[in-house]
């Protein structure tokens, strides 16, 4: 489902993207040397991911119906009004 959030880190306003710890490369590379390793990297790397800021990557983005979010965006547009 896509949704359009708000980080409150970076201020910007986005849709939200889901992102993965670690590297493919690194899981491949473990998968070709050593083949129990790289089935428990490319686990590990599959279900700890989260999703956050499509901007800067933080966890903490809040949904644009939230009154935080308003409160972000009055903030934002004092700084460029």
């Amino acid at each position: 489902m896509i949704e359009a959030v708000c980080c409150t880190s970076c201020q910007s306003i986005g849709l939200k993207r889901y992102m993965h710890r670690g590297s493919v490369n690194r899981g491949l590379l473990l998968l070709l040397l050593f083949i129990v390793p790289g089935v428990l990297y490319f686990l590990w790397y599959f279900l700890e991911g989260h999703w956050g800021c499509s901007t800067c990557g933080s966890r903490k983005v809040v949904p644009i119906i939230d009154p935080d979010t308003m409160t972000i965006e009055a903030q934002t547009e004092s700084k460029f009004a």
